[in-house]
């Protein structure tokens, strides 16, 4: 028989793209107090990202209390993220 090789045209479908920082929101805290860090992080492309984490652990010495947007695993250091559409951005805190 025949055998055919053909290519279709398909365009590239737009893809999710994620910027991050953490940060930290209140610097100079004394020993027993709380300390503020913002994990921030925006869709920089042009598709909706879905399941995202991300792996960035407190610093020693630190423990985890809450979070806005977003949820943390504080025994693996993993964020986990909602859907962003492009250009949409969700933090920490």
């Amino acid at each position: 028989g025949d055998s055919y090789l053909a290519r279709a045209g398909v365009p590239a479908l737009p893809v999710a793209g994620l910027a991050l920082s953490l940060e930290v929101a209140v610097a100079a805290t004394a020993v027993g107090s709380n300390a503020a860090f913002a994990l921030k992080v925006r869709n920089v492309g042009g598709s909706v990202a879905v399941g995202g984490v991300v792996y960035a652990p407190l610093p020693a010495g630190y423990g985890f209390i809450a979070a806005d947007s977003v949820r943390f695993d504080g025994g693996t250091g993993i964020w986990s993220l909602s859907a962003l559409g492009p250009g949409i951005a969700c933090q920490s805190g």
